[in-house]
C-alpha cells in the first residue's frame, strides 16, 4: 500500500513539472504601428480654420486586403467637403514608392476612400492590390496638399490636446496634435522711402564750332558724332518708390526768358533750343538735348532724337526720363547737339542744365 502511495505521488511530481516546462500559447496580438504623425497646415482652434492633413506611419504586420480607419472625430475634426479627390495614399520603403489611385468606392487596383460621421476609411482594392508589407511606410495627404485637392477638413473648436486613431488591418495606433488658440505670430515692419540719385560727367563742351557745322558736346573738345556712353553726363538713380521716379531737365538759356546757348557779351546772342530732331536734321542754327542708353528708365518722346513732333527744352523743368515703380541703379545718358550757320556770332557760349529727381512714393 505504501509503495502504491509513493508511486501515484511521484507520478503527480513528474506531471506537474512537466506542465511547468511547457509553454502555454499566448492569446493573438494586433500589431502597433510605429512612427506614427500628422504633419498640419494649420493649428489655429476653430470650426472656420481649415487645414491640411499629412499622416505618416510605419506598418507592423503586411495588409493585403481589409481597410485603414482614421478616426478623426473624437479629436472634433470635421471632414466637410472634403472626399476621395482631397486624398492621396502612397506606401512603400519610403512611403512614396507606390501611389495609389483613389475613388469613393474600391474596385480593381482602386482603393475606397470615403468619410462617414468625420472619419476616413480606405478600403483595399477589391482586386489587385499592392500588398502593404511589414516595416513599409504609409503616407496619406489629406486636402489641398493632395495632387487634387480643393478642399480641407475644419479644426476643433477647443485648443488642447486631440487624439486621432488609426487602425490599419490589424494594427492599429494613436497620436495627438496640440491646437491652438491661435498658431500666427504678427509681424510688422516699415520700410523707409529712399532715393539716390548721381551724375556723372557734368562738365561739357562742344569745342569749336567751324562754319556751318554739326557738334556734340562731351566730356572733353567735342566731336562731330554722338559721344560714347562714358563721354557724356550719365544719371544713376535708385529708389524704392513704389509709383517711380521722375527726372527732371531745364535750361538756364539766357537767364531771363529763353533757353539756349548764350554768348552774354557783346554782342550778346543765343544759339536757341529745338528739338534734338530739328537740330540733327534742320539747317538752321538750333541746339538741343535727347536721352541715349535707358536702363529701367523710359525717356520723355520730347527727348527723343527720333522724335519729329518732339517739344523743345525751356527753361521750366519738363520730363526727361522716368519709371513706373522702383528701380536699382537704373541709368540714363544726357546728350546734347548743336548747330551753327555761317552768320552764327563768334564768342564764348554756355548754358547750365538743372536735372532734378522725384520720387513718388
Amino acid at each position: 500500500m505504501k509503495k502504491n502511495i509513493l508511486k501515484i505521488s511521484a507520478m503527480i511530481v513528474i506531471l506537474a513539472l512537466v506542465g511547468l516546462m511547457t509553454p502555454i500559447p499566448p492569446d493573438a496580438q494586433a500589431g502597433s504601428l510605429s512612427a506614427i504623425s500628422d504633419t498640419m497646415s494649420r493649428l489655429k482652434k476653430g470650426a472656420t480654420v481649415k487645414s491640411d492633413h499629412t499622416i505618416n506611419y510605419t506598418s507592423s504586420t503586411a495588409m493585403s486586403s481589409g481597410t485603414i480607419v482614421i478616426d478623426f472625430n473624437t479629436g472634433g475634426f470635421a471632414s466637410g467637403s472634403v472626399d476621395y479627390t482631397d486624398i492621396d495614399l502612397s506606401y512603400g520603403a519610403n512611403g512614396t514608392e507606390n501611389d495609389q489611385t483613389l475613388a469613393e468606392s474600391a474596385g480593381e487596383d482602386i482603393w475606397g476612400a470615403a468619410f462617414a460621421t468625420n472619419d476616413l476609411t480606405l478600403t483595399f482594392p477589391s482586386s489587385s492590390g499592392t500588398t502593404i508589407t511589414a516595416g513599409w511606410k504609409v503616407i496619406i495627404e489629406i486636402g489641398e496638399n493632395a495632387d487634387s485637392g480643393d478642399q480641407q477638413m475644419s479644426n476643433p473648436s477647443t485648443s488642447g490636446s486631440k487624439i486621432i486613431t488609426i487602425t490599419a488591418g490589424s494594427d492599429s495606433g494613436k497620436l495627438a496634435v496640440g491646437i491652438l488658440d491661435d498658431d500666427q505670430v504678427s509681424v510688422t515692419a516699415t520700410v523707409d522711402p529712399t532715393l539716390t540719385f548721381a551724375l556723372a560727367d557734368i562738365t561739357l563742351s562742344f569745342g569749336s564750332f567751324s562754319t556751318a557745322s554739326l557738334r556734340y558736346a562731351d566730356d572733353s573738345t567735342g566731336d562731330t558724332s554722338e559721344p560714347a556712353t562714358d563721354n557724356t553726363t550719365k544719371i544713376t538713380v535708385s529708389t524704392n518708390a513704389g509709383s517711380g521716379v521722375n527726372i527732371s531737365i531745364q535750361s538756364d538759356g539766357d537767364g531771363s526768358a529763353n533757353a539756349g546757348l548764350y554768348k552774354s557779351a557783346a554782342t550778346a546772342h543765343l544759339i536757341a533750343a529745338d528739338s534734338a530732331y530739328n537740330v540733327i536734321n534742320g539747317s538752321a542754327e538750333k541746339y538741343g538735348a535727347y536721352g541715349t542708353n535707358e536702363s529701367d528708365l523710359t525717356i520723355d518722346t520730347d527727348f527723343d532724337e527720333t522724335n519729329s513732333g518732339a517739344s523743345v527744352i525751356t527753361r521750366t523743368a519738363q520730363t526727361f526720363a522716368s519709371s513706373t515703380g522702383a528701380v536699382s541703379s537704373a541709368t540714363a545718358n544726357v546728350v546734347l547737339v548743336g548747330r551753327t550757320i555761317g552768320s552764327t556770332p563768334a564768342g564764348s557760349y554756355a548754358d547750365t542744365l538743372t536735372l532734378i529727381s522725384t520720387g513718388t512714393f
